[in-house]
């Protein structure tokens, strides 16, 4: 069952990414994409390491002790998705959606957690998630309006 849902997920991925990226500003949606692709995976093998979280069912479990299509197909397009609906945002606008999309996010995992063995929390907590989660949305936003106002300062 879990590797069918993997492979679901990772089709569902996959078919979002014609319609996540053929938009405006492809080259911001690339670097937003990787840049949230690498922070993942990198925070990831550390809260790994530290065993608070396991995955005993992944892709490549070989080569990776993450969920590397979370991490590098999964959580860059959700950033994706928020920064879309939040571009036109002010703060509270885009803590709320950030709050709006960790929270649905922390259910849905939580769900996975107690139905399948592709995710274990063993030091983690649904709050642990929502604060991880709302945290990398923010520093996306963040890295976007870097870039945003480097484009407009240097032409």
């Amino acid at each position: 069952m879990e590797r069918q849902m993997l492979r679901t997920l990772f089709i569902g991925g996959i078919l979002a990414l014609p319609f996540t990226f053929f938009r405006r500003n492809i080259k911001e949606r690339a670097i937003l994409f990787f840049f949230t692709g690498y922070a993942a995976t990198f925070l990831a093998q550390m809260v790994v390491g530290k065993k608070m979280v396991k995955y005993p069912v992944r892709p490549m479990p070989k080569y990776f002790q993450t969920n590397i299509l979370y991490e590098q197909l999964l959580l860059p397009l959700m950033s994706l998705w928020f920064n879309h609906t939040t571009r036109r945002s002010r703060l509270p606008g885009i803590v709320g959606q950030a709050f709006l999309y960790s929270g649905a996010h922390t259910l849905i995992e939580y769900g996975i957690e107690k139905k399948t063995r592709l995710v274990q929390w063993k030091k983690w907590s649904g709050f642990t998630n929502i604060c991880s989660i709302i945290g990398l949305l923010l520093a996306t936003k963040g890295v976007l309006s870097v870039i945003r106002w480097l484009a407009k300062k240097l032409g």
